[in-house]
């Protein structure tokens, strides 16, 4: 039995290519559409040329670059390699944390008692939150779900890195380490703007991987909504 029959049936192949090239149509239809609005945005463009030398597709690299601002007092530009130096310390320690607070039974009970406090304030099973989980540091989408639990443990990792005293059957020296873990507030914003960033990669790939149905047709989509997205929160 061939892999694709449990997919789509013989009898139905001549519907599905009558789908495919509707599908394809539109494709077709809506990357002309791009095209037309980007040839307009083009003429209508005053200023910003490409230097001397420098190609087309180096110069808009160069102004995204340039508009890469993270959230601080003064709103100052950042250069994206001192960015990205941030991003992979922040995940360093991060993973520091999970790494902590797991393979100690005084905190890891410590956080599992306060999130089932709160899920019980929640009251229904949708709502409810799991424990801390590790990512798989080759894979964005693991790393995704990383942040989202920590960001739901935030107030309770918040308390227990400022008052390690309140956990009970922790040494001094595992105070002290835990204080040195205490996520900043600007962390915190580095943090959910990584969310925000690997989430929309995260949905895509659910939505790719699909095994019941075609996905090819839906990829096209899939890419123009994620350009939206990632456009609509570039800084």
């Amino acid at each position: 039995m061939s892999e694709w029959e449990d997919v789509i049936d013989e009898e139905d192949t001549d519907e599905l290519d009558l789908w495919q090239e509707s599908a394809d149509d539109v494709a077709m239809e809506l990357m002309s559409e791009e095209e037309d609005d980007r040839s307009a945005s083009e003429d209508e463009a005053d200023g910003d040329q490409p230097i001397q030398g420098q190609s087309d597709d180096e110069f808009d690299v160069d102004i995204e670059f340039s508009t890469l601002t993270l959230a601080d007092d003064g709103s100052s530009a950042l250069d994206p390699y001192q960015l990205l130096i941030q991003v992979n310390e922040l995940m360093k320690k991060v993973r520091l944390v999970v790494k902590f607070v797991r393979n100690h039974n005084a905190t890891n009970e410590f956080v599992m008692k306060q999130m089932q406090t709160q899920n019980n304030r929640n009251g229904t099973l949708d709502g409810r939150i799991g424990g801390l989980v590790l990512d798989m540091i080759v894979r964005w989408n693991t790393t995704c779900l990383l942040l989202e639990r920590l960001i739901a443990h935030k107030d309770i990792l918040n308390g227990m890195c400022a008052v390690p005293d309140g956990v009970a059957g922790l040494t001094p020296d595992q105070k002290k380490k835990l204080r040195e873990l205490s996520i900043t507030h600007r962390e915190w914003e580095l943090i959910d703007a990584l969310k925000s960033v690997l989430e929309p990669f995260l949905l895509a790939t659910s939505v790719l991987s699909g095994q019941n149905y075609p996905t090819m047709a839906t990829s096209f989509y899939v890419h123009r909504l994620m350009l939206l997205d990632l456009q609509s929160t570039a800084n």
